[in-house]
């Protein structure tokens, strides 16, 4: 398939695709439109961004017959308004009725929708049991199932849930399955779901080389804000998104870098749905040119023109790291992922060099900045601001008070120390910042200087 044009695809999605501004068809919907217009089932590698929503909306939309249904199930909220938005926009010619199931929205709303009726539903597969279970929706009439982003579905604890869907649906229909990866539970609803589907499609890797990776270790835990700071100054990027790894964290950065009149605005699951949605509008518009936000909640976003990603937290899996930084480098551009680490990230390290990437750890010698009133649950803890930024007199079991240059801490540390950090195969680089401070022993003394405050 060279062109829409030559696609079998029918006139009105020609002219919507071509009003949307697409002119050559990416490789993933190259691959899959022939596949799934024959009426086959298919498993697409592709991650977000590579044009898969095409490559199975098209076809589905083609093929639908009169009185019959297709279901998109979706990991998150923020993809099924994204993944429907866009089915709209390909139907735009065709009387197609496009609806978004998913929490965290009203209900009712989403009822009132159903009762008018639906050719094509994306759905989260939690809020898809709601409707079901009141019998608000029968998928007695489904044409069409389709999996997207089926890998972090199972990361997310969906199985059982795609498991009982899968029980209700008919057994004459076609199953598309589209994932970055394949883990076992995407192999096993090949095997149960799926009748002897083509793999067509790269994984997620490929985009990799495109990404300049930069490995920022931080004397200590509270250094890593100071750190950022330095590096978005440093750095001025257009668009960035920043992974941090729960909730509190992600208040804390953006709270912190809002302080320094940063344009920032922060995403996680904790936000009520019209907030989220707003602040969604507020980065694709570019408004807010820093986006902090949790995994989860930044999964299925697909905005163009991302510069950096930045890891303020290590992610949990190293498939996680993979999934962060491939929101840069879009469509043959460049990008940057930067990851900062403490001496407790090593083994995350480790299994990033598994996984083929070259690591190179720069040194960045910087102090934690001075203390503000406001709290720092960045490391998971339930903490209060005392004295100074970030330390807890309260005692109990946590890591004892950080202080001293790199590799003069006195944190109990639960394994063997590494001297001297994480060694990479080639030799350490040291990264110094003015702002650091050369000459603190630990404690309450020596000298703190500070980042300078960011004004306009």
């Amino acid at each position: 398939m060279e062109d829409f044009q030559n696609s079998g695809l029918r006139a009105e999605l020609v002219r919507a695709v071509v009003d949307m501004g697409f002119k050559q068809p990416s490789e993933i919907q190259t691959q899959s439109i022939p596949v799934i217009l024959q009426g086959n089932d298919l498993i697409g590698q592709a991650k977000t961004g590579t044009g898969k929503t095409a490559a199975f909306g098209l076809p589905m939309l083609h093929l639908l017959k009169e009185g019959r249904q297709g279901l998109v199930m979706v990991p998150t909220r923020e993809l099924a308004l994204q993944v429907a938005d866009e089915l709209k926009k390909f139907s735009r010619y065709l009387n197609r009725h496009i609806v978004a199931l998913y929490g965290g929205a009203s209900m009712n709303e989403q009822i009132h929708q159903l009762d008018r009726g639906w050719d094509i539903a994306v759905a989260t597969p939690g809020r898809l049991l709601d409707h079901m279970r009141q019998g608000y929706i029968s998928l007695e009439h489904l044409q069409f199932v389709v999996l997207d982003e089926a890998d972090r579905m199972f990361d997310m604890g969906f199985r059982d849930d795609i498991a009982q869907i899968f029980s209700q649906v008919p057994q004459e229909r076609q199953t598309l399955m589209f994932s970055a990866t394949m883990p076992l539970d995407c192999q096993n609803i090949a095997k149960n779901y799926m009748r002897n589907p083509p793999m067509v499609g790269k994984s997620e890797f490929v985009a990799v080389d495109k990404i300049e990776q930069r490995f920022l270790q931080v004397p200590e835990r509270r250094a890593k804000i100071s750190g950022l700071v330095k590096v978005l100054r440093d750095e001025n990027p257009s668009l960035v998104l920043i992974f941090c790894g729960t909730r509190a964290s992600c208040d804390f950065v953006g709270k912190w870098l809002q302080h320094d009149r940063f344009p920032v605005a922060t995403l996680h699951a904790g936000l009520r749905q019209n907030k989220r949605e707003h602040v969604m509008d507020m980065f694709r518009d570019g408004k807010a040119r820093i986006l902090v936000a949790t995994d989860v909640a930044a999964r299925g976003i697909d905005v163009p023109g991302v510069t950096h990603v930045i890891n303020y937290d290590v992610p949990k899996f190293e498939q996680d790291y993979i999934h962060r930084i491939g929101r840069t480098a879009r469509a043959g551009e460049s990008g940057k992922a930067i990851t900062f680490l403490t001496d407790q990230d090593f083994e995350f390290l480790y299994k990033i060099e598994g996984l083929g990437i070259k690591i190179n750890v720069q040194r960045l010698d910087i102090a934690p900045p001075p203390f503000r009133p406001m709290r720092d649950d960045s490391d998971g803890r339930d903490r209060v601001d005392r004295g100074r930024f970030g330390n807890d007199r309260r005692g109990g079991s946590g890591p004892r008070r950080e202080g001293g240059r790199f590799g003069g801490s006195r944190e109990v540390h639960r394994g063997p120390r590494r001297e001297g950090g994480y060694q990479p195969r080639s030799e350490s680089q040291s990264y110094s910042s003015s702002g650091g401070s050369s000459g603190r022993n630990g404690g309450r003394g020596g000298s703190r200087e500070a980042p300078p405050v960011f004004l306009d």
